[in-house]
């Protein structure tokens, strides 16, 4: 009997597991996310990023297509179960990060898959949640479909620095076991053939087009904005770096902590304290935190540019298309959308060099044109390649491969 038609023995019957493609109707698909609660709740969460706003978005388009969606995240209240926005979401998942207290999250993971009963389950970006999953999964004789969130968690040497040998078997084995895997650039799926042998489809992020009458003029516009999770990858004191060189020009920073590591090990532990201490002694910088999802698009919106500074990335992430919707410019430090930004003139591209970094903010500032022309650029490329209609047709197309 083959590894991909395993006949698991449950209940006392022999259960064949089903393959998407075969399901007559559009098939229960369940998110497994820790922290995408905070997108689904009317309490403002100070943990939910880019990741979490995508699998709501992406579960409300599936949804209003007919598919049945629900999610297992983390216990934030006293209801175990509960319908939202026609959502069966379950709370179930401890807090905890990375693998702290990994015997309790097995099953209580478990106990929410076999209620949740979905015929797919997604994870996106969280290793241990992956590998959890794709095991379950397999006892269960469910689907199990992962996303690559950030190169650090498929190139070798990051791989190999944070985290441990077993731990690092146990991630690869477990992507392996995926029906499907996905990436959110063409970079990883490189990386994971290349280093793992591992086939990926690419699928970005993607986002809704809000109406031009709701751009602003960027002669109006306000702030240098920062946005991102307070994590060394993300290279927040770049930004703050920045802002020092221009004393005249307001610099605006939002961001929460990183609730989960990627990884076993993975930053400091006081260093996003640190971070917020440097921010707030720069006099013309105001460190703002988090910032409620449904008010973080009033910043992006008034913002003269939004400074890309991660290197986690090599394509297109949410806070960029974030910017894009609103035609706010990007500068980018590290990142050159594997070479978009320049050849199809999106932003101003640093080349991992601060001193340019320093010199494409000085020519953006000079200009409100240059600001217009390419924050338009960025938004008709986010319409083309980056709707939220377009990217779902993918992941339906995904879905009925496995």
């Amino acid at each position: 009997m083959g590894m991909a038609t395993i006949d698991v023995f449950i209940k006392g019957f022999i259960y064949t597991p089903p393959t998407i493609s075969s399901m007559d109707a559009k098939p229960h698909v369940c998110f497994i996310s820790t922290t995408v609660y905070a997108y689904l709740s009317d309490e403002p969460i100070e943990l939910a990023g880019g990741a979490e706003r995508q699998q709501y978005l992406l579960g409300k388009e599936l949804k209003e297509r007919g598919y049945k969606i629900s999610y297992i995240t983390g216990v934030f209240d006293t209801r175990a179960k509960s319908k939202i926005e026609g959502f069966d979401v379950y709370q179930s998942l401890p807090l905890d990060s990375g693998v702290t207290g990994a015997p309790l999250k097995m099953w209580r993971l478990f106990q929410s898959m076999t209620d949740c009963d979905a015929d797919i389950y997604y994870v996106r970006g969280n290793p241990f949640h992956c590998i959890l999953a794709a095991h379950m999964c397999k006892l269960l004789g469910k689907q199990f479909v992962y996303s690559i969130a950030n190169d650090a968690q498929v190139d070798q040497e990051r791989l190999k620095r944070d985290t441990s040998y077993f731990y690092r078997r146990l991630y690869i084995r477990s992507i392996r076991m995926a029906s499907e895997v996905a990436t959110l650039t063409t970079h990883q799926k490189d990386l994971l053939k290349q280093n793992h042998n591992i086939d990926a489809t690419w699928i970005p992020v993607g986002y809704d087009v809000p109406p031009t009458d709701k751009i602003v003029p960027h002669s109006q516009r306000e702030y240098i904005f920062w946005a991102g999770r307070i994590v060394e990858y993300n290279k927040p004191n770049a930004f703050i770096d920045l802002a020092r060189e221009f004393p005249e020009t307001k610099f605006v920073m939002a961001g929460p902590s990183e609730l989960d590591s990627d990884f076993t090990i993975m930053g400091e532990p006081t260093f996003e304290e640190k971070t917020i201490k440097a921010a707030q002694e720069v006099q013309n910088l105001e460190y703002i935190g988090f910032v409620p999802p449904d008010e973080i698009h009033e910043y992006f919106k008034n913002a003269i540019s939004y400074i890309q500074t991660t290197d986690a990335i090599a394509d297109i992430g949410n806070t960029t298309l974030e910017a894009w919707r609103y035609a706010t410019p990007i500068i980018s430090l590290y990142t050159n959308y594997d070479g978009k930004i320049e050849s199809n003139e999106l932003g101003l591209y640093s080349a991992g060099s601060f001193q340019q970094l320093i010199k494409n903010t000085s020519t953006l500032l000079e200009s409100s044109d240059l600001q217009a022309k390419l924050g338009y650029n960025g938004r008709d490329h986010l319409k083309k390649h980056f709707s939220l209609a377009h990217i779902t047709d993918k992941y339906e197309s995904l879905f009925s491969q496995s």
